[in-house]
């Protein structure tokens, strides 16, 4: 469902902005799209209200705060497990980003293929706050874990540039 056609160029300058420094004040994001301040707050909340903006967040240094592991981990499990699996992957606070994807032809039917981003401390942080949890699941035998661990980022954003193609 296309919701870009209520949203115009100026809109577009907005959301690139945000997505660059969302603590901008209202006052400096007007002066920089050339809009008086009112009118920008105004855009601004139609943009939250047709969830354009989902969220404002601030990015954290993970490394600051001692996490210094990263890891990708694919899953594969019998489908009438996923659901579970899925609110347990919700409720870790140590899971970045999940995703169900598309597994291999022949177990796409029976088996569920998820990927998920997990932060530690460290590799032993790794296994005691976020293997031990699964580990003890009913269905634990049936899982097939697969385990990567991230050498280093490549690219990081949640940000994306839009264009006026993007616009309505």
């Amino acid at each position: 469902m296309s919701r870009k056609k209520d949203i115009d160029l100026t809109d577009i300058q907005i959301l690139n902005i945000l997505q660059q420094d969302a603590s901008m004040t209202n006052q400096d994001l007007a002066a920089k799209i050339g809009l008086a301040p009112a009118n920008t707050l105004k855009r601004v909340r139609h943009l939250r209200q047709k969830q354009a903006i989902r969220s404002i967040q601030a990015h954290l240094s993970y490394a600051y705060f001692g996490f210094n592991f990263r890891a990708m981990v694919v899953v594969k499990l019998p489908r009438q497990y996923a659901e579970d699996f899925y609110a347990l992957l919700r409720g870790n606070q140590y899971v970045l980003t999940a995703h169900a994807i598309q597994g291999d032809a022949e177990g796409i039917s029976k088996m569920q293929t998820v990927i998920f981003e997990v932060l530690a401390r460290n590799q032993q942080h790794f296994v005691t706050a976020i293997s031990r949890q699964y580990a003890g699941l009913p269905y634990y035998d049936y899982i097939d874990f697969d385990v990567y661990p991230v050498m280093s980022v490549i690219k990081d954003t949640t940000s994306v540039e839009l264009t006026v193609d993007d616009a309505g």
